[in-house]
């Protein structure tokens, strides 16, 4: 028998401390509820993240889309008579046949047109791009020296990310205030909707109608292409044009997201005074 000395201090049965069996199980207990509280915590800001992303990217969309349809609604095509350039039957008639009274008005006219640089006015576009004359231009600087004539261009192009390194393809918009002959060029551009997938433009063709007439209404077909610069086409826009966007997905396990819609020009006929 091991006699304990009289110094060593006495415990009675509730002054007992934890077992290490003890101890482990409650740290193992206290590590899986902060793993369980992370989780949810970080799901939490996962998922504000990709609201957030959201909704900027309906924000954006909306305002890209809403922008199109107002400048394309308000695109119109130019006649000689505003400075655009001779196209086709517009071509002065070389004989003297026909000239009436007004020959010599009709002879200073010419030689106006002939004194300053020809303009285009109309529309030229493509599958993913549009280029046009528009009466949509808002001046945004003070004591601007611009008209609300303009012409606007949309198409797609590679543009620096605004974190990191690389490129991303992106919708831009080019404005150009100073009529050229070439509305395809020249201006500024701007981003419009940064990471895109695609653009589709389409083009509603009714036919050659007659104004003042309802033939051939509610005829017509899409079409891909549109260019005023081309015989069948040079005294008229579609009246209506069609956007189809297309995003990449949000995220790894989203899909690709297609926004569409149609504006309605209000003057596809040529301006002729």
């Amino acid at each position: 028998m091991i006699h304990r000395p009289d110094c060593w201090p006495t415990r009675g049965p509730d002054e007992r401390g934890f077992t290490l069996i003890e101890v482990l199980i409650s740290m193992s207990i206290l590590a899986g509820l902060t793993a369980i509280m992370w989780i949810a915590i970080n799901n939490i800001f996962e998922t504000r993240d990709f609201v957030t992303e959201r909704y900027e990217r309906f924000q954006i969309m909306r305002v890209a889309m809403d922008r199109m349809n107002t400048e394309i609604a308000s695109a119109y095509l130019a006649g000689p008579e505003m400075g655009a350039e001779l196209r086709y039957d517009d071509k002065p008639d070389s004989s003297e046949e026909g000239r009436g009274q007004n020959s010599q008005e009709q002879a200073q006219k010419q030689l106006a047109r002939r004194e300053r640089e020809p303009v285009e006015f109309g529309m030229r576009g493509e599958d993913d791009e549009l280029h046009f004359t528009t009466l949509a231009h808002m001046r945004t600087v003070e004591g601007e020296r611009t008209s609300y004539h303009a012409e606007i261009g949309y198409y797609l192009k590679d543009v620096s990310r605004e974190q990191g390194e690389g490129e991303v393809q992106s919708l831009v918009r080019r404005i150009d205030t100073t009529f050229d002959d070439d509305i395809t060029e020249g201006g500024e551009v701007y981003t419009l909707i940064p990471n895109i997938e695609d653009v589709e433009f389409e083009y509603w063709d009714q036919g050659d109608v007659e104004l003042g007439t309802e033939e051939e209404a509610g005829r017509g077909n899409w079409t891909d292409t549109w260019d005023t610069s081309q015989r069948d086409q040079y005294k008229r826009l579609p009246t209506r044009v069609k956007i189809t966007v297309t995003l990449p997905p949000q995220g790894p396990r989203g899909e690709e997201e297609t926004f569409t819609t149609q504006t309605r020009i209000m003057m596809s006929q040529r301006l002729e005074f």
